[in-house]
């Protein structure tokens, strides 16, 4: 059986009006009013555990400024650990570690599967504002790799948005430190320069104009 809906099909715990509407029905069809009344709400109740559960353990990955992977659970970031011994398993520490000994743990092949989650055992507040940061960064290098040849500033200004959090665009780097950023991860994704002309080649992505036009 599956569990009362509201009026907007929504499914989970029903208001106490949908289960007296049900009860009534199974009054008049079965006769067995306290039996469906219990499974219907036992049901329900089971269901609505399991997704606060799902909702509680599910976590997302940024990338440090070394490019490598951070877990991010409840508003807390951790590094990667160690592995146990079937290496199906990968455990986590908290960024903090020089105050917090905080630790996740989640499966090896899929870090947003939270399977021991550490939210509760650390020494001080979340960081949701640099997570937010972090984020934004991340998507300005994604904007540049994917974008050479796109001005800086523009790539900054279209990736930052309209984000007014000040606690967020303090711990976003200056800008001018975010155009040596943008400049450094497009140069790594243009072509080097030739030493002769035998070693010119033109990509596909080099031969049209700004206006999309071809040479």
């Amino acid at each position: 059986m599956s569990c009362p809906t509201n009026l907007h099909g929504a499914t989970g715990l029903a208001a106490p009006h949908n289960v007296y509407v049900l009860v009534l029905q199974a009054n008049v069809l079965t006769g067995q009013v306290g039996k469906l009344q219990i499974s219907v709400t036992k049901h329900c109740h089971q269901n609505s555990q399991q997704n606060i559960q799902q909702t509680k353990n599910m976590a997302s990955i940024i990338l440090s400024r070394k490019n490598k992977p951070m877990l991010t659970v409840g508003g807390f970031m951790y590094f990667q650990h160690s592995r146990n011994k079937k290496g199906d398993r990968q455990y986590w520490r908290c960024h903090e570690r020089d105050r917090c000994n905080a630790r996740s743990t989640t499966p090896a092949d899929d870090f947003t599967r939270v399977l021991r989650d550490g939210t509760n055992n650390h020494t001080h507040p979340a960081s949701n504002p640099e997570i937010k940061a972090r984020e934004i960064v991340q998507s300005i290098k994604r904007h540049a790799t994917e974008h050479p040849n796109e001005p800086p500033k523009k790539i900054i200004s279209t990736e930052i948005g309209s984000e007014d959090n000040d606690e967020v665009l303090s711990h976003i780097p200056e800008r001018e430190n975010m155009r040596s950023l943008v400049n450094k991860t497009q140069n790594r994704n243009r072509p080097q320069n030739p030493n002769n002309l035998t070693e010119l080649k033109i990509t596909e992505r080099y031969d049209v104009t700004s206006k999309n036009e071809k040479y």
